[in-house]
């Protein structure tokens, strides 16, 4: 049974959720919240104290639980939004269609489906794999892998739980889910493990991020049909310098047999871009340099210098070849001491290049690097530098709040991106305020209770309000109490 019990005190509005026999507690922040810290700038002769950041009311949401109430989601870690159906009978999965949902938990181990019955009012959740090899999941990835019009799933597993091969701690690796013509039955999804993911010596971090992006931009004999996106992958090893980011490029179609090779695992080959002697930690992908093709950014967050850096793909302006290993090049982005711990990518301050977000997660500290391309010139001086972008201060959280998510976004939908964190089970956003350059505006949307730790969200207008609302995975201690939860936006 649910019952839900409003309460409103001070500046803050209070829903509470009651499950079961236990109690489960959300937080609605619609006031400023307190896990804010303080802070000064210091201008000429003159100190000016400051909140850091200026903390301002928060727009409204309703919470709803996705999962059903009566099965426990055990282990929530991610959940993506994707359109999986051809809800609208037309022959294409296309933005017509209802948004759909894929999550994936590390305890009872599932990959779930969690197909839209209708304006984002209910959810119809089916378990399409998981269990050994997808055993400690850790990222998911929606796109169309085999070209054929349906998107298909892509997981990261830190821990497939098989043993590790010969000197490793960890045998991890990356598995792909096909979506057949009815997603909603289980049985007809394709599942493949890319093989030689399967076999790398991993130590005891393992893998810890990847991209599911077109790196390579290869054609088909036709000249036209992309291969399909490729995969960039993040693999801490044993050894002395055996920590990798590798590129596994999608096979595309077989010439001979007119069949895509993608659901096939020997099938992608990889090579290694970078490598590194100190843990590799997150990676983004984005078109840094402007050339048209996507180039790489990655944090080692050990690293006394360069723990920030962008790996330059060289498709580009050669724009012959596919990139191989020995082609990348490494640039700085820049430095957060004793942080980079997690990274976002977006245009921050709205010039029409990528700028880097880093998240220090001990201290809250959130930092954005400027690009320093000037795209109104139209000239490029970004891959010409070698030395730290400018680096400004975006917030701080209070000591003792600890990040472990920031995502770039546009979460009222103005047209500028804002960042989003959740830190010790609170969910806030920051957005940009008169000054990019300055502290942004934030403000507390949820705070849970027992605390939660909230997995990677997803961000999607799922009731179609023109209202972007937030999928949120929150995972607790033991095997109850976790849920999938989304937060619909009520005002802009």
């Amino acid at each position: 049974m649910r019952q839900h019990v409003c309460r409103v005190c001070a500046a803050v509005a209070l829903c509470v959720l009651v499950f079961g026999t236990g109690c489960t507690e959300l937080y609605l922040f619609f006031g400023p919240g307190a896990i804010f810290g303080p802070g000064s700038s210091s201008v000429g002769s003159s100190t000016t104290t400051t909140t850091q950041p200026n903390v301002i009311a928060a727009p409204i949401f309703a919470s709803s639980q996705i999962d059903p109430a009566l099965e426990a989601t055990a282990g929530a870690k991610v959940v993506v939004w994707a359109q999986l159906n051809d809800d609208n009978g037309d022959g294409v999965i296309d933005a017509n269609d209802e948004v759909d949902l894929v999550s994936g938990h590390d305890e009872n181990q599932p990959i779930q489906i969690h197909l839209n019955s209708g304006n984002g009012a209910s959810f119809t959740t089916q378990n399409i794999a998981g269990g050994g090899p997808i055993a400690r999941m850790i990222d998911l990835a929606v796109e169309d892998l085999n070209m054929d019009g349906r998107p298909d799933i892509a997981v990261l597993v830190n821990d497939t739980g098989f043993v590790p091969v010969t000197g490793a701690d960890l045998r991890g690796c990356v598995v792909l889910l096909f979506n057949p013509a009815d997603p909603s039955n289980a049985l007809a999804w394709t599942e493949v493990r890319i093989d030689e993911t399967f076999v790398l010596p991993n130590d005891e971090t393992g893998m810890t991020d990847f991209v599911v992006v077109d790196i390579d931009l290869d054609v088909e004999a036709d000249g036209v049909t992309r291969k399909g996106p490729d995969i960039v992958l993040g693999s801490n090893e044993v050894g002395d310098v055996e920590k990798h980011i590798r590129l596994y490029t999608n096979p595309g179609v077989n010439v001979g047999t007119g069949l895509h090779q993608a659901t096939s695992g020997a099938a992608w080959t990889g090579s290694i871009i970078e490598t590194d002697a100190v843990e590799f930690q997150s990676l983004e992908a984005a078109d840094i340099d402007g050339d048209g093709d996507m180039d790489i950014v990655a944090t080692f967050p050990t690293a006394k210098t360069f723990n920030t850096r962008w790996m330059v793909n060289p498709r580009f302006p050669g724009g012959v070849g596919a990139p191989a290993a020995a082609s990348w090049s490494r640039l700085i982005v820049g430095h957060q001491q004793d942080g980079a711990d997690v990274v976002g990518v977006g245009d921050v301050d709205g010039d029409g290049d990528s700028d880097v977000a880093l998240a220090d997660a001990d201290s809250g500290l959130v930092q954005w690097f400027e690009n320093p391309d000037d795209p109104g010139t139209g000239l490029s001086i970004v891959a010409q530098q070698s030395f730290p972008w400018r680096v400004f201060n975006l917030g701080q959280l209070k000591e003792g709040f600890t990040i472990n998510q920031m995502q770039l976004v546009d979460l009222n939908l103005d047209g500028s991106v804002d960042c989003f964190v959740t830190a010790s089970g609170n969910i806030v956003g920051m957005q940009r305020g008169s000054d990019v350059y300055n502290y942004w505006d934030a403000y507390s949307i949820v705070a849970t209770n027992p605390v939660a730790t909230i997995g990677r969200c997803a961000f999607a207008d799922l009731n179609e309000d023109g209202l972007l609302d937030i999928i949120a995975p929150l995972d607790r201690e033991g095997l109850t109490q976790d849920q999938l939860m989304v937060f619909t936006r009520l005002t802009p």
